[in-house]
């Protein structure tokens, strides 16, 4: 699980959406 959340807020910094 902590990974699926260091993946998605690495993914929001190059894709803010």
């Amino acid at each position: 699980m902590a990974v699926f959340l260091h993946f998605y807020l690495f993914r929001s910094l190059f894709y803010p959406l």
